[in-house]
């Protein structure tokens, strides 16, 4: 019987110790989150932007290997 109360009150302070370390949550009064909309419409922009580095790394290595080509007299 005492084994189950101690136990019963371990699982309840690690819960409370728990609850303690997470993030606090957001209330009314804390500043909007962005829209969801402007969020994904940002997410596209930079993928787009990453996408064009890598076009441009690729063309840059294709030149680079046509003229190693054509030095070779290829």
């Amino acid at each position: 019987m005492i084994s189950a109360v101690l136990k019963t009150i371990s699982l309840l302070l690690l819960m409370l110790v728990l609850n303690a370390c997470g993030e606090p949550q957001q209330t009314a009064n804390s500043a909007a989150p962005e829209k969801p909309s402007q969020r994904v419409m940002e997410e596209q922009f930079q993928a787009l932007d990453k996408a064009r580095g890598v076009e441009k790394s690729l063309q840059e290595a294709a030149e680079k290997q046509r003229k190693a080509i054509e030095e070779q007299g290829g």
